[in-house]
């Protein structure tokens, strides 16, 4: 085939393609040639029987806003006690002498707003409620101190 011949069937084919075009173009409403013309909407090429080659995209979901649940009074009474102990050895006593389950100390740390301790075991939830409790209280004590 020559090049004469190539370009004879693409004008063919195009003017083809056109007539399609225009033929699919007055079968669309008013709104949609508007949302074509603003690049709202777009135009697929599809087969008959083909499902549309374009999936939608998910929506993104919107997460509900956190509820914040105020600390039982068993926990308050807890986290009152471990400020008040003199020592971060006495508060880590009392606190192993309450025999809380992970679930109990899991609300304390919840209480004191700490993260990142829901792999922790039973002896490291103590010892990072006690630094967060004792710890901080002493901390603040030495910086009033200076």
């Amino acid at each position: 085939m020559t090049e004469t011949t190539l370009r004879q069937i693409d004008s063919s084919m195009s003017l083809g393609l056109l007539d399609r075009v225009a033929e699919f173009l007055r079968s669309v409403s008013a709104q949609d040639l508007n949302d074509l013309s603003e690049g709202k909407a777009w135009i697929t090429v599809g087969r008959p029987g083909d499902q549309h080659s374009r999936k939608p995209k998910p929506r993104k979901t919107i997460a509900a806003p956190r509820v914040e649940v105020p600390p039982s009074p068993e926990t308050e009474a807890v986290i009152t006690t471990l400020r008040a102990a003199e020592t971060p050895e006495r508060g880590l006593a009392y606190l192993e002498s309450l025999n809380l389950g992970k679930p109990r100390l899991q609300d304390v740390m919840k209480a004191l707003r700490q993260r990142g301790y829901s792999k922790d075991n039973m002896s490291v939830l103590r010892a990072k409620i006690v630094r967060a409790t004792i710890g901080a209280t002493r901390q603040a004590e030495a910086l009033r101190g200076l």
